[in-house]
């Protein structure tokens, strides 16, 4: 880490798990609206395979027991950071990321 801030352009960023940091908060442990606000059948099975992934190892055989999967939502908080480098700083929470990019 300390080569990566000595040699690049380093930014620490806010935790993508919480909504009000400066990133967008998308961990929600009790969102289940995906198959409403996701309009294209591709999508849906794409996002349906990454929970069904997400589901099947969760916890299991000494891996990180993730809370929001666990109680049957969603947790895809390492996108802040993708969402920080493309500059799209206007996205709050789970919600509003499928409002804008869901269709």
């Amino acid at each position: 880490m300390q080569f990566v801030k000595e040699n690049a352009d380093y930014h620490k960023l806010p935790d993508g798990n919480a909504v009000g940091n400066g990133t967008p908060g998308f961990r929600s442990p009790d969102y289940t609206l995906l198959k409403d606000k996701v309009a294209i059948p591709e999508l849906i099975d794409i996002w349906q395979l990454a929970i069904e992934i997400s589901n099947k190892y969760n916890g299991k055989e000494g891996r990180y027991n993730n809370s929001a999967i666990a109680a049957g939502g969603l947790d895809f908080s390492d996108l802040a950071e993708v969402c920080w480098i493309l500059g799209l700083q206007d996205i709050k929470d789970t919600e509003q990321f499928f409002k804008q990019y869901a269709y």
